[in-house]
């Protein structure tokens, strides 16, 4: 899907894209806006459960066919999306992404962690 026909109408190249990016991200509490990349950080009871939301994570990239970029850590997974064929900006397809995997972090009963970590 373009972002120009994604429900959220994030266009991160047009300059009035800022404005609604901000907005959007502002309804992501797990992620941040670092640079031109969403990342986000999350915490498990142990490697397994890591192990096993990596897999999760892979499934919905698929799925959405938008892939970000994992660094995992025993039981902490860190998360940076961007859209490479944008330019490296974030657009409607990073926070459908970011959308699909904080619900799928929930539901693994991940802990969000924050701090000053950028992503992988």
């Amino acid at each position: 899907m373009d972002d120009a026909a994604h429900p959220d109408g994030i266009h991160a190249v047009d300059p009035q894209g800022q404005d609604a990016l901000a907005a959007a991200v502002a309804g992501l509490p797990d992620w941040r806006l670092i640079g031109d990349r969403l990342v986000a950080s999350y915490r498990f009871r142990g490697a397994p459960p890591a192990v096993a939301f990596i897999g999760t994570v892979g499934a919905l990239a698929e799925e959405l066919g938008h892939h970000p970029d994992l660094d995992w850590r025993y039981n902490t997974v860190h998360l940076a999306s961007t859209t490479h064929d944008a330019g490296g900006r974030v657009t409607g397809k990073d926070l459908a992404l970011a959308r699909a995997v904080s619900e799928a972090a929930q539901a693994a009963g991940a802990k969000v962690v924050t701090g000053d970590r950028s992503g992988p």
